[in-house]
């Protein structure tokens, strides 16, 4: 029987990739986004995934036609709202915001994925972190608070899951060559960025191909791994 796979935050950068590579490793692959997009062999659906309700159908559409799902992979994620600030200038919505896009979401699709876990093959779950909870920055409290939450709940839950054998960890990551600053920075200044942290970064800015190995790795062959967290850090965070 063929695996079944959630992939969240699949419009572009890691979401898109890891949804892409598993597609043609014959994974029939549900992709959710806050777009509306389409993708090759990925079944895409508009979701938001901070919203409890459109997270609840999205997977009763998977529970009704296969009954079961193989992996989780919660990619989605933002590095801000509107504006980010320093904690006494932060605005409540830009805090309420990014830990329900980064967090929350996270536990919502854990939550009511589980029952579908529970029937399907080596299952596994693999949320995306950041170095920041190591090496955090200015202006960043609600980025890198909901990646510490994301890495206390990937730990929780796989305690929690050890008896259902459902692995559970997490992938976090420095500098990624992504367009995910884009939208926050410009195209002009995301390009000075990615060029200054690829000089920067010991080992080079990491690649959404260094980001698939790994969870690539977690899937295939790191059978006894669960409740961890491995970095992609490219040298940075010593």
């Amino acid at each position: 029987m063929c695996k079944v796979a959630i992939v969240t935050g699949i419009a572009s950068g890691i979401g898109k990739y890891v949804a892409e590579q598993l597609a043609k490793k014959n994974v029939v692959v549900y992709g959710a986004d806050i777009k509306n997009i389409q993708l090759d062999n990925v079944i895409c659906r508009q979701c938001d995934v901070s919203d409890e309700k459109q997270v609840i159908d999205f997977i009763e559409e998977i529970k009704e036609k296969y009954g079961k799902l193989d992996y989780l992979i919660n990619v989605a994620g933002i590095l801000c709202y509107k504006k980010r600030a320093t904690i006494d200038q932060l605005l409540y919505e830009e805090w309420d915001k990014v830990m329900k896009v980064n967090a929350y979401s996270v536990f919502m699709m854990t939550k009511y994925a589980i029952p579908l876990l529970r029937k399907g093959t080596n299952p596994a779950i693999i949320n995306i972190s950041s170095d920041q909870v190591k090496k955090f920055n200015r202006k960043s409290a609600p980025y890198a608070v909901s990646k510490a939450a994301i890495e206390m709940l990937t730990k929780i839950a796989a305690l929690e899951l050890l008896e259902d054998k459902i692995r559970v960890n997490a992938v976090a990551l420095s500098s990624v060559d992504t367009c995910f600053i884009k939208d926050y920075f410009g195209k002009e200044k995301m390009k000075q960025m990615v060029k200054s942290a690829d000089e920067q970064m010991p080992f080079g800015i990491i690649s959404v191909q260094d980001v698939w190995n790994a969870i690539r790795y977690i899937l295939e062959d790191g059978n006894k791994m669960t409740g961890q967290i491995l970095l992609i850090d490219s040298g940075t965070t010593f």
